[in-house]
């Protein structure tokens, strides 16, 4: 099972991060859950969510409790309190991802100076963001590098279920959004 946490801020598109990443899988035919967790919902809060993937069937995903050690953890504002002490939910040979301009070195040295041993990973989602829409919604690229340093989902796939979740959107948003995952993608 493919367990992720994805923390954010409130606003920042971080449960429909979650949800389309979840959907996708499902469309694929595997199993997934995601499940939400924070406080008084209002912009700036912040706010984590989980997803576990698994194949179903004999492995199917039984447990609804929150992931306590994720196989990646995608942080979407490296200024949210307590980032460096999210260490202790990621798993053994786990990967981060950061929305950073700051390089995976200088992320390491500002969260994790004393640990060894931890991949971390950088894109700026929130510099595509506001290229591609002049606000920080910095969820679409970011879950198109996670698609990517998960392995699981293709970028086809992906598209799919943001064109879907975005259908009633007009068309040049949609095709902003495809672009953002595709530069996402891309550039982890």
């Amino acid at each position: 099972m493919l367990k992720i946490r994805i923390y954010s801020r409130g606003g920042q598109g971080g449960k429909t991060a979650a949800e389309i990443f979840a959907t996708t899988a499902i469309n694929k035919g595997m199993e997934a859950k995601t499940f939400p967790e924070f406080g008084p919902e209002r912009t700036g809060a912040p706010t984590n969510f989980y997803i576990k993937i698994g194949e179903g069937g004999d492995k199917a995903i039984r447990s609804n409790e929150p992931v306590e050690k994720s196989d990646i953890v995608l942080v979407l504002d490296e200024d949210l309190p307590n980032v460096g002490g999210i260490i202790e939910h990621l798993g053994k040979g786990g990967t981060f991802i950061f929305n950073s301009s700051k390089t995976p070195v200088e992320l390491k040295e500002k969260f994790f100076p004393k640990i060894s041993n931890i991949k971390i990973l950088s894109i700026d989602a929130t510099k595509i963001s506001f290229e591609l829409f002049g606000k920080d919604f910095p969820n679409i690229s970011a879950i198109g590098a996670l698609a990517k340093v998960s392995g699981i989902l293709s970028l086809e796939e992906l598209a799919k279920s943001v064109e879907s979740k975005f259908s009633r959107l007009p068309k040049e948003v949609l095709e902003k959004n495809i672009k953002a995952l595709k530069i996402g993608y891309e550039k982890i």
